[in-house]
C-alpha cells in the first residue's frame, strides 16, 4: 500500500531525527514533498476527475533512494557515504516532486483546453438551435398564413355551396310548385281558349 509506504518512510525520518541521527530538515523535506504531491493530487482530482497516480521514474527513484538512507542509517554505515546519500536523496526529491507539479499542471491545462473546446462547441450547438428555432418560428408563422389563407379559400367554397344550395332550392321550389301552376294555368288558358 503506498499511503502505508510514505507514513512507514515519514515516521521513520521522524524518528531518526529524534534520535539526532539525521538532521531535522531531512524529514521536513520529505514531509513537505509528500504534501505537495497529495494537495497536487487532490487539486487535480477537484479539476479533472482523476484520482489515478501514475508514478514517475522520479518519484520511485526518490522512494528508493529514502528507504536506502533508512536502511544504511539502520546498518550504521560511514557518515561520508550517508552524507552523499541523503543529498542524493535530497535531489531526487526536488526532481520528482517537480515532475509531479509539472504534470499535474500540463493535465489541468489539457483538461480546461477540452474544457473550453467543450464549452466552444456548447456554445455552438446553441447558436445552432437558436437558428433552427427561428426557422421554425418562420416557418409556423408562414404555415399559419398558410392555414388562414385555406381557412379563407374554405369559407368562400362553403359560402359558394351554400349559395348554389339555395338556388338548388329556388329551382326544385319552382319546379315543384310554379312550373306546375304554370301548366295548369296554360291547360286553364287553352280550356278557356277554346270555350269562347
Amino acid at each position: 500500500d503506498p499511503i502505508a509506504d510514505k507514513f512507514l518512510l515519514i515516521s521513520a525520518f521522524i524518528t531518526f531525527a529524534a534520535l539526532k541521527e539525521i538532521p531535522v530538515w531531512i524529514p521536513i523535506v520529505v514531509i513537505t514533498k509528500n504534501i505537495i504531491i497529495f494537495l497536487g493530487w487532490w487539486l487535480r482530482l477537484q479539476i479533472t476527475g482523476n484520482s489515478v497516480v501514475s508514478p514517475t521514474l522520479s518519484g520511485k527513484l526518490s522512494t528508493v533512494l529514502e528507504m536506502t538512507v533508512i536502511f544504511f542509517i539502520l546498518t550504521g554505515v560511514s557518515e561520508k557515504i550517508l552524507f552523499i546519500l541523503t543529498y542524493l536523496m535530497l535531489f531526487s526529491i526536488i526532481v520528482s516532486t517537480f515532475n509531479y507539479i509539472f504534470w499535474g499542471i500540463k493535465e489541468i491545462e489539457k483538461k480546461e483546453r477540452l474544457l473550453k473546446i467543450s464549452i466552444s462547441e456548447k456554445r455552438n450547438s446553441v447558436l445552432q438551435l437558436e437558428k433552427t428555432a427561428s426557422s421554425l418560428e418562420s416557418d409556423l408563422k408562414n404555415t399559419e398564413k398558410g392555414i388562414l389563407k385555406l381557412t379563407n379559400e374554405i369559407s368562400l367554397i362553403m359560402e359558394k355551396r351554400r349559395a348554389v344550395e339555395y338556388i338548388s332550392g329556388i329551382n326544385e321550389w319552382l319546379e315543384k310548385t310554379v312550373v306546375p301552376m304554370m301548366e295548369t294555368m296554360r291547360c286553364e288558358d287553352t280550356t278557356l281558349r277554346g270555350d269562347v
